[in-house]
């Protein structure tokens, strides 16, 4: 009789062991340390006030926190989208962390931006892991000033630019006088040095001088995929696609 009320009783004590560690399992937090910062390509899409970031990388997604530099991102989205909810190609430089759900209890894995960069509009997961060079690219310019640029009728050719690795010189067409000059890099920066060109007429040469404007302006550049990006001080100021020539 005594050793059948001590089986009982350590029983009894067991029992409550472990639902207490249950308990208090359920109200701990996911064992999720922050990152640190990382560079990182992936699609965003922006519905019900809410975005949504899935890495090419892993296919893993995460809601974005509205902190830091989400602002930039969403700016930058809204202007490039065609429809609503569309997902498109961004690259930034984020931490994940864990923060409260929209909806819902609990804490949730959530992309924080610290940095954002560009949104690549003609870009996919599939195309991004391409290693497009700068030098001996032909890169047709396909927007200026968040504008886009198509060739004209009375256009000998496409405005474009390569880039030459040997002696730092670039050369293209403007759309009506051809360019020559030097260039140089280093890492992320790019800067044009004296840029000369033909001495056309041509009826229109409005396009022409805010290229070549822009490109005095051009402090860093920046690839994805197919698609090369040229900046200021922190703005996109011209966007070309690497292409054959027309």
């Amino acid at each position: 009789m005594f050793r059948t009320k001590s089986v009982i009783l350590i029983l009894i004590a067991i029992l409550t062991l472990v639902n207490c560690t249950g308990v208090k399992k359920e109200t701990e937090p996911p064992a999720v340390n922050p990152t640190e910062p990382a560079h990182m390509v992936g699609t965003y899409q922006y519905m019900a006030d809410a975005g949504l970031f899935t890495a090419c990388a892993t296919g893993n997604r995460f809601p974005v926190a509205m902190e830091e530099d989400n602002a930039s991102l969403e700016q930058a989205y809204m202007a490039k989208q065609d429809q609503p909810g569309e997902a498109m190609i961004v690259s930034l430089t984020g931490r994940i962390e864990l923060r409260p759900p929209m909806e819902g209890e609990g804490m949730i894995e959530t992309l924080i931006v610290t940095q954002f960069e560009h949104v690549w509009p003609t870009e996919s997961c599939e195309k991004s892991s391409i290693e497009t060079p700068l030098f001996n690219t032909y890169w047709k310019l396909v927007a200026l000033k968040g504008t886009p640029v198509e060739t004209q009728p009375e256009q000998r050719q496409e405005v474009h630019l390569k880039f030459q690795p040997e002696g730092g010189r670039v050369s293209g067409f403007a759309g009506c006088n051809n360019i020559n000059g030097s260039y140089q890099t280093d890492a992320d920066n790019l800067n044009f040095g004296l840029l000369a060109t033909t001495m056309m007429a041509c009826p229109q040469l409005d396009q022409e001088t805010a290229f070549l404007k822009t490109l005095e302006s051009v402090k860093r550049f920046s690839i994805l995929g197919e698609s090369l990006v040229l900046s200021d001080d922190g703005a996109e100021v011209a966007r070309f696609k690497a292409t054959e020539l027309e």
